[in-house]
């Protein structure tokens, strides 16, 4: 949404395409000393920016293979162990850096730590389904040109047309790879990369148009052989290849000027959504203040309003939905003051298909945790952090919660107390927290 944030699949992809070229540029014999490094550096640069590149070994596997024997196989070694060694010794660079004890699981844990949240939708089999596959083209589709998040009668059938034609893409340019020499291996070699990362993504989570990046080279390389084999074909029907250059050329142009007027020049005059509700929060939170809230805000404040420790509003959520223990990461209760938009706190917000209605026990238990509720010994009433509800420039609702505390006597007055100060804070009726108390009695 600005230009100081890329991405980190679009250099990644860069690094890939180098890393291509370079061992594409030789003959049949295995690569020399020099592109074996090359090839080793791009391949750990790629792995830097996304772990998922480590995938990219299978197709670089197959491609030595397919040379001239001789020493393939030692080439490509010498290209996976290099390139393992400098991960590995910039990830141990890296975990010497940060807090802690420096043991072997730590490292383990710090290696793989952004795929830690336990969330029942990463990396299942249950996406080896239509839905899963159509999304996972709808989201390739999405990084050729914009595509409505929502189902619509237009996305589907766009979406069923892009499926059709990366599937003729990948099936004739393996039929051609089969029948005829020429560029086989190159065939072969960009098949094989394609499909070893939709395996894997639509195992992993479909639903990311992000990771599809990376996917892009490929398939518009497939799509140049396919144009090269027909312009061949048709070379003597001058017509024809009137035909294709005219129809090539209104493809481009439309999906350029869609690309430019959909997405270019909104993001180029403005920072986007996530940028003004971060101006926003920035305006009405203290700067010491722990502040959760969804991806967009949180990057923004992050770099444009150098806010600290931002926490996603969603992942404690996921967490006692799953029925686990919050991790110590995410606690607020040591934080003097928390700031969290009041729709993730509402029992009408789902997470995983669930919220407080068809999940009581799981949100109360959320909603004590970030409230703070305990019970006075002594007096046996409840008391939980003090709060007020903030509305900022665009009537937003919002949730502060200070380090001082309240006494009520039940859940039901302090939910009373939280609908009236939503009213007083929106001049709209609020009974979202008293109606769900009054739907679940025993909870009182």
């Amino acid at each position: 949404s600005y230009s100081s944030q890329v991405e980190v699949y679009v250099p990644a992809m860069g690094c890939l395409i180098l890393l291509v070229l370079v061992m594409v540029s030789g003959t049949d014999r295995c690569p020399g000393r020099v592109r074996l490094i090359l090839m080793a550096a791009l391949l750990a640069m790629s792995i830097f920016y996304h772990q998922t590149n480590v995938l990219f070994c299978i197709p670089v596997g197959y491609y030595f293979l397919t040379l001239q024997p001789g020493s393939r196989l030692k080439g490509f070694f010498a290209v996976v162990v290099c390139a393992g060694i400098l991960t590995l010794l910039v990830y141990i660079l890296a975990f010497l850096t940060t807090g802690g004890p420096k043991t072997v699981g730590g490292f383990i844990h710090f290696c793989i730590a952004y795929a830690s949240a336990n969330d029942p939708n990463w990396g299942t089999f249950r996406h080896y389904c239509p839905i899963g596959i159509g999304q996972l083209f709808k989201n390739q589709l999405r990084d050729f040109a914009p595509v409505p998040g929502g189902i619509t009668g237009g996305t589907l059938a766009a979406t069923a047309v892009f499926t059709i034609v990366v599937s003729f893409l990948l099936l004739y340019n393996f039929y051609k790879a089969s029948k005829d020499r020429a560029y086989r291996r190159l065939r072969l070699f960009l098949i094989l990369w394609i499909v070893t990362y939709y395996t894997f993504f639509l195992w992993w989570l479909p639903w990311d148009p992000e990771f599809f990046i990376v996917t892009l080279i490929p398939l518009l390389l497939l799509g140049a052989h396919c144009l090269n084999d027909l312009i061949r074909y048709e070379r003597t029907l001058k017509s024809a290849r009137k035909i294709i250059v005219v129809t090539l050329v209104l493809i481009v142009s439309v999906t350029f000027w869609v690309n430019l007027t959909s997405t270019a020049l909104p993001r180029h005059n403005s920072k986007g959504a996530g940028y003004t509700a971060a101006k926003r929060i920035a305006a009405i939170t203290d700067p010491g203040c722990r502040i959760l809230c969804n991806l967009g805000p949180r990057n923004n404040l992050q770099y444009y309003f150098d806010r600290k420790g931002i926490k996603l509003a969603f992942v404690p959520l996921i967490y006692v939905y799953q029925r686990a223990e919050i991790p110590g990461a995410l606690s607020v209760k040591s934080d003097n003051c928390v700031f969290i938009p009041l729709l993730d706190v509402s029992p009408d917000y789902s997470v995983l298909e669930h919220n407080g209605h068809t999940d009581p026990d799981a949100w109360l238990r959320y909603f004590k945790w970030l409230f703070d509720v305990k019970i006075d010994s002594a007096s046996s009433n409840l008391n939980s952090r003090d709060f007020e509800i903030i509305a900022d420039s665009a009537g937003s609702l919002y949730v502060s919660l200070s380090s001082s505390r309240i006494e009520v006597e039940s859940l039901q007055d302090l939910f009373a107390e939280l609908d009236s100060k939503i009213e007083s804070a929106s001049g709209l009726e609020a009974t979202s927290f008293s109606n769900w108390i009054l739907s679940h009695p025993s909870y009182r």
